[in-house]
């Protein structure tokens, strides 16, 4: 006892010193024995943190409100992951020193419930034992008693109960395969949102049968497997996944896209040549052998011409008159050879523009390209610009079609024009026109007034400014929605792709509605590369 009360002294004496020469602007400072954070982001309020002794029963934690001068237990989690700071901040370090290394462990593994986690580790054996067998399970029901405000008699209660007990208790149902599917998955950040996912999903048994086709992964990855609605099933392609694990969700979600083109394009090829749909993708065990698939069909494609071009080889008019460079296929006998020139299967289109869902062109520029309108609601877009074999174009040919296509009243440029000259302001000046067109319930912010508005709504806590939008830097978005008034803040990378760099409510707090609205839109963006996801456990 003597040595514990040295260590114990050592301790407060090196928390001082720390605290004296600490850099964050006076952050921390000591209250007697206890240290005080004074928190200004993300929350305003100050923490009051007794140093971990051990003849106490984890980390207590008590709060000091703005206008109160009362200290306060905090009742429920306060969100915050201690543990995960004291890896890096001296200070926290200290405050946690003598934290026993099993329990310490266990709470690591997530930053939602950190401290509880960590808490009832030590309090109860029966959660301990339930954290090291099924350590997913533990967590929601944590997460599900802290809502409803159990009290640590129902918590122990609940914990000598049947582990189907539990899982009915955070998913409504009592399905005994879904406790292993919970074994295989494991938290990447351990936020509130991958909590709030995995809850969400095994309260829907069918979207956890598709999941748990999947080997052992992470919650991030499962999410970005779910943002595409893909025409092959990709589960069994155990080489290809394995490959995914290590990469970054930017990546991944790269990949699918690739993967979901190259199935549209084998489905309408099967279609074009006469395959049934049920065989479009039997054998296909890998990505290589869809791209085989995609090969095989597109050579047998391109020998089949039609004899003569006829009435019923001629396409519908084309939405956009063409150039000397740019030119509209108005056949399918010119479909055909322009696939068979190009090498690409883009003679599988002719049932997409005969409905008047696309329109096809070909470049005649510096790099000879094959080009695909798309047409959605009405309106017309660029779809996949593709040179010789399926290879990408050029900056210089993209620009030169883009330059194109933004001339006519159907493009995204005549769209936008059209609505801000509607919609001028007196005394009002526009920003330059959005990086891409959106739909209710996500609003460019477009001009000076709107985002004055917008920023005196949000409380100040739009980051973007109006030099940076005006540069072309920054956009902002705002989200039309009563369950979820917020601001949605893009940046322009170096490599001129458009990337999420913050979401801002007036309450300075993030919910699910943000992450549903970014799985959406990730989902329906035609330039998949441009986006990466926001990393909702990094604080603002």
């Amino acid at each position: 006892m003597a040595i514990l009360r040295e260590h114990i002294a050592a301790r407060g004496k090196r928390l001082a010193e720390l605290v004296d020469k600490q850099t964050q602007d006076g952050a921390f400072y000591l209250e007697d024995s206890a240290l005080i954070w004074d928190i200004t982001n993300p929350i305003k309020e100050k923490l009051l943190i007794m140093p971990y002794l051990p003849i106490q029963e984890g980390i207590v934690i008590k709060r000091r409100k703005l206008n109160d001068e009362r200290w306060q237990e905090v009742e429920q989690d306060a969100g915050l992951p201690l543990l995960t700071w004291a890896q890096t901040c001296p200070i926290l370090a200290e405050v946690v020193r003598f934290l026993p290394e099993d329990a310490k462990k266990m709470a690591l593994l997530v930053r939602y419930l950190q401290i509880s986690m960590l808490n009832t580790c030590l309090q109860s054996d029966a959660f301990k034992q339930l954290c090291e067998s099924d350590f997913n399970l533990a967590w929601l029901f944590l997460g599900c008693a802290q809502k409803a405000q159990l009290t640590e008699k129902d918590i122990e209660h609940w914990l000598t109960r049947p582990r189907l007990d539990l899982l009915e208790l955070v998913a409504g149902h009592r399905q005994k395969w879904m406790l292993k599917w919970l074994r295989k998955v494991t938290a990447s950040i351990g936020d509130v949102h991958e909590w709030e996912r995995l809850q969400k999903w095994i309260r829907d048994p069918q979207q956890v049968a598709y999941l748990n086709g999947f080997e052992a992964v992470s919650v991030s990855f499962l999410q970005i497997m779910t943002l595409l609605d893909l025409p092959i099933d990709i589960r069994k392609w155990r080489d290809d996944l394995e490959t995914l694990k290590p990469l970054s969700g930017k990546d991944v979600r790269s990949w699918l896209w690739q993967v979901r083109e190259t199935a549209e394009d084998v489905q309408r090829m099967g279609k074009a040549l006469g395959i049934p749909a049920y065989s479009h993708f039997d054998n296909v065990h890998s990505f290589a052998g869809l791209k085989r698939r995609h090969d095989k069909w597109m050579k047998r494609l391109l020998l089949l011409l039609p004899e003569e071009e006829g009435l019923r080889g001629v396409f519908p008019m084309p939405p956009f008159e063409g150039t000397e460079t740019i030119q509209p296929i108005l056949t399918f006998m010119s479909l055909c050879k322009e696939g068979q020139r190009m090498r690409h299967c883009v003679s599988s289109y002719r049932e997409n523009i005969e409905q008047g869902e696309s329109y096809i062109y070909r470049f005649l520029g510096a790099q000879r390209a094959t080009v695909e309108l798309i047409c959605s609601k009405g309106g017309w877009s660029l779809g996949q610009i593709k040179g010789h074999h399926n290879t990408e174009p050029t900056a210089e040919t993209l620009s030169d079609i883009q330059a194109w296509f933004d001339q006519y009243e159907g493009s995204k440029v005549s769209y936008l024009e059209r609505r801000r000259s509607l919609s001028a302001r007196p005394n009002d000046v526009f920003f330059p026109l959005p990086p891409f067109v959106t739909e209710s319930p996500l609003i460019a912010l477009e001009s000076e007034q709107m985002y004055e508005r917008e920023q005196r709504y949000m409380n100040g806590q739009i980051q973007s400014t109006v030099e940076q939008i005006h540069k072309g830097e920054r956009y902002v978005f705002r989200v039309e929605r009563p369950e979820a008034e917020r601001v949605i803040e893009f940046e322009c990378a170096a490599n001129g792709q458009w990337q999420v760099v913050n979401v801002a409510c007036r309450e300075v707090a993030r919910n699910q509605n943000d992450v549903d609205l970014l799985d959406w839109w990730l989902a329906m963006s035609d330039i998949p590369e441009g986006w990466s996801v926001l990393e909702v456990g990094d604080d603002q």
